[in-house]
């Protein structure tokens, strides 16, 4: 349960995605909807490339049970943490550049 910061009313959360060609790039905007007021809270906004590069992540994350050597960790660990931030970067920027440009329904 999640509870709408506009209405204040408790709701189950279910996602929802919309998605919207620019060009040849495809943008995909993750939100939730309160169905009482029918405001949108945005989780993300990705692209195939956004969506490929967390896929590497949760790979990556999962290899760290894997590995024995405590130097391996660390360094796939400080990878891991570089990739998160670009990853971040680049969902700022898609939601910038993008959020108008998706109507809410």
């Amino acid at each position: 349960m999640v509870t709408c910061d506009k209405c204040n009313k408790d709701f189950q959360e279910r996602i929802y995605e919309q998605n919207k060609m620019f060009g040849n790039l495809r943008v995909t905007k993750t939100f939730l909807r309160c169905p009482y007021c029918k405001t949108h809270f945005v989780i993300c906004f990705d692209t195939d490339a956004t969506i490929a590069k967390k896929k590497q992540i949760r790979k990556k994350t999962a290899m760290l049970s894997e590995i024995k050597s405590s130097k391996e960790v660390k360094r796939l660990i400080k990878e891991i943490e570089k990739s998160k931030k670009k990853l971040s970067r680049e969902m700022k920027i898609l939601q910038t550049k993008y959020a108008e440009e998706f109507t809410e329904e």
